[in-house]
């Protein structure tokens, strides 16, 4: 007997030019292009998913990504205080009884991931 093997590839692509890639049996991958052109650099929603297991589709590209998201985000939120608001207000929205979670999304913009 024969066993078809059924391959799902399941790709999102969103105004903000990330793009998130899921293959049933594969690992979850993330593309980011251009993040200097996207509010925020796309930080926010990238370590959001680094935190749910998400991995870079490459780690040489992403490494000069990190950084025009990193400078994106500071261009577009200058003041510590409004960085904390954002950061606040995205963790409300997108952590809802997520405590462990949270955490590990700060603890990924911080730098320490695990």
């Amino acid at each position: 007997t024969d066993i078809v093997r059924l391959s799902i590839h399941v790709s999102i692509e969103t105004g903000t030019k990330q793009r998130y890639t899921q293959s049933r049996g594969d690992r979850l991958a993330i593309s980011t292009r251009n993040p200097e052109e996207i509010r925020g650099g796309g930080l926010l929603k990238y370590s959001n998913l680094l935190v749910r297991d998400f991995k870079p589709a490459s780690k040489t590209e992403i490494k000069l990504s990190e950084r025009y998201m990193c400078s994106r985000f500071f261009i577009d939120f200058p003041d510590v205080a409004e960085q904390q608001r954002k950061i606040e207000s995205y963790l409300r929205n997108h952590f809802i009884g997520e405590e462990k979670s949270k955490y590990d999304y700060l603890m990924t913009l911080r730098g320490d991931r695990k």
